[in-house]
This record gives C-alpha cells, structure tokens and sequence, in this order.
C-alpha cells in the first residue's frame, strides 16, 4: 500500500509569507561562511538572550582589508588567515559575531580587552607567504604615505613594527546587558573616528 504526503492548500500570499519566515528563521541561526562566525542576526539574537550582569563590549574592524585582499589574492585566502584567530575560545568569551553588516566584529565577554588581545596575538602569527607580506606592505604603505614615500617607508623594514593581519578594536568596559547594543554603536562611533583621522 503506497503512501501519499498531503500538501495543504496555500495561497501565494500564504506561500511568501512562509517563505519570508523560513528566511528570516535562517538568517537568525546563520554562520558566516567567510570568517566562521555567527552573522550580525544572529549575534544580535544572542546577545538579546544573554542572562542579566555586566560585561565588557569591543567592537572591531579588519585593517587594511581592501589591501590584504589585493595581496593574497582574493578574499577566502584572506579568511583564512583569520579562521584560527576566531577558534580562540577563552572562557571569559560570551559572544564573538559580526557587527551589522560589514566586516565589523563585536566580542562580548567578563574582560573583552583581554580576549581582543588574544586574538591580535593570534592574528600577528598568521601564516603568510613572503609574497604576501612583501605585496600588502607596499599596499598599505602606499596607501598612508602616497606612493614614492610608502615605497620608501616599505624597502626601509619600518613596517616591521606593524603586526600583520590584525584587528583594530574600541571598548566599553563594564556595561549592564541591556545596554549592550547602545554601548557597541558608541564604540563603533569612536572606531571609525579614529579611522578616519588616521586617513
């Protein structure tokens, strides 16, 4: 005796309405698939469901991404440089996602700095080729100091001082859990100031 799977009837209203759920169901559980992370949905989610108390806040930008991308050549070796930094699980370490949908992180944690720290640290191991270094110097040395002196400043090794990839982070230490999303938004405030007077 064969069984048959009863579909219940729907409207095309009913159909997207059902699809946009699903959707946004999924988006709310995603991991990005570039930095293995949860994506900004879903970091917010879990961020609405941490237990009351207070925590520290970092918020944190890649630097130089346009530039490291052009030196290794496309961005999943660029991810790939930063996957073990991101493996680091510390117990201090409630949440670790993304930030709205840029390539901004935000870390959660009872010593946010602490864990920042590890991951740069982290990061300032990263496996790169001779190649890959030498090309993302001169990019970012070109960039900062315009094209004949980023070439001097580069030839020269001053960019050894520079830890590379690395993640330039802001914090707010000490926040209630229900400020959370108010005291990362200072905090990315106060990040891309300081980019842009870098610039």
């Amino acid at each position: 005796m064969s069984t048959s799977t009863i579909v219940p009837h729907r409207s095309t209203e009913e159909w997207i309405a059902l699809f946009a759920e699903l959707t946004a169901e999924r988006d709310e559980l995603a991991i990005d698939e570039g930095w293995r992370v949860p994506v900004a949905k879903r970091t917010r989610r879990m961020i609405d469901q941490l237990p009351p108390g207070r925590v520290g806040v970092a918020v944190g930008d890649i630097a130089d991404l346009k530039q490291l991308n052009s030196a290794t050549g496309y961005q999943p070796r660029t991810d790939e440089l930063f996957h073990p930094a991101f493996q680091v699980r510390a117990s201090d370490v409630l949440i670790l996602g993304k930030r709205d949908g840029g390539d901004q992180f935000i870390l959660v944690g009872h010593n946010a700095r602490a864990a920042a720290a590890r991951i740069n640290a982290q990061l300032a191991r990263a496996p790169m080729t001779d190649q890959e270094r030498s090309a993302y110097v001169r990019g970012v040395c070109v960039k900062r100091w315009g094209r004949w002196l980023g070439r001097v400043v580069a030839w020269s090794g001053l960019h050894a001082v520079q830890p590379f990839p690395r993640i330039d982070w802001q914090f707010v230490d000490d926040v209630d859990v229900r400020d959370i999303h108010a005291a990362a938004s200072a905090a990315e405030r106060r990040l891309f100031g300081d980019k842009a007077r870098r610039a």
